[in-house]
């Protein structure tokens, strides 16, 4: 049984990181338990295990898909400024329109802060096409999900520990964290470096195994029987858009698995 507790995307590094915890993508889970600050994220997650919630934005989509990309942004970034967040299919697929056509900018409230390049492309156009979005929507209604929990705040261990069964011990749960790197900005909602710290602590001596990914490892600040491993060279997506150029997972126990380094042309060993 793994829960995994999310409050950032980690797409790109997917792979790296569930082969540090010694998992691998698909192999599912008993439960799912989201901690989401994010109201526009936590209507995005609500959604995926509910079949009817996917086809009703895949059809709100369907039906801006004759709208010039840019103009459709435009005019959904106007409406959220002017209505703010609200609830709904209609909200979600507006969110998502604005989030897709800006991938390397934090959408943080109706105001839409802009803390990457101010925009992107997508196969030389921009963004995402619109009927694109609606497939992904659609594809996701036909699969099955475990149960999933939601909320904007972390429950405490001894309660998900009596909701799993297990009171006092969470050895069958994954404890992963994206927090907000310490020294960006434009995020809506903060969780400082102490906090994440105290977190980790806190869950890994309930018996979870706790990842936490930053640009930073954090072991010298979490001390002994912590590990960390840089999995810059996994990302799919090259970071060009923020200073924040290195990847790191600090883990609670030996990771499984370690991405292979390339050596420079001096860094080699020659053999005897």
């Amino acid at each position: 049984r793994r829960v995994l507790f999310r409050s950032g995307s980690k797409q790109g590094y997917g792979g790296a990181i569930l082969g540090a915890l010694g998992l691998r993508s698909g192999q599912g889970a008993d439960a799912y338990w989201w901690a989401e600050a994010d109201a526009d994220v936590r209507a995005l997650l609500a959604c995926w295990p509910d079949p009817e919630a996917l086809a009703e934005v895949a059809a709100i989509l369907r039906g801006w898909q004759a709208e010039e990309p840019r103009q459709l942004w435009t005019r959904l970034r106007d409406q959220r400024r002017a209505r703010g967040c609200r609830e709904g299919a209609e909200a979600l697929a507006e969110y998502v329109v604005i989030h897709q056509s800006n991938r390397l900018i934090n959408v943080a409230g109706p105001d839409l802060v802009n803390t990457g390049k101010g925009g992107t492309t997508f196969g030389g156009g921009f963004a995402m096409p619109v009927s694109r979005l609606a497939e992904r929507f659609e594809a996701a209604a036909g699969r099955s999900w475990p149960p999933v929990h939601l909320s904007s705040e972390l429950p405490d261990a001894a309660t998900l520990s009596a909701a799993l069964g297990t009171p006092g011990d969470l050895e069958c749960v994954v404890v992963y964290s994206d927090p907000p790197y310490e020294g960006t900005t434009g995020y809506g909602h903060e969780l400082p470096r102490a906090v994440v710290l105290d977190l980790a602590r806190g869950w890994a001596s309930a018996g979870a195994t706790v990842a936490i990914s930053e640009a930073v490892p954090l072991t010298d600040d979490l001390g002994a029987g912590w590990f960390s491993v840089e999995i810059t060279g996994e990302g799919k997506l090259a970071r060009s858009f923020s200073a924040q150029k290195r990847e790191w997972l600090t883990v609670s126990k030996p990771p499984v698995g370690r991405p292979g380094v390339q050596l420079g042309i001096w860094g080699a060993a020659c053999p005897a």
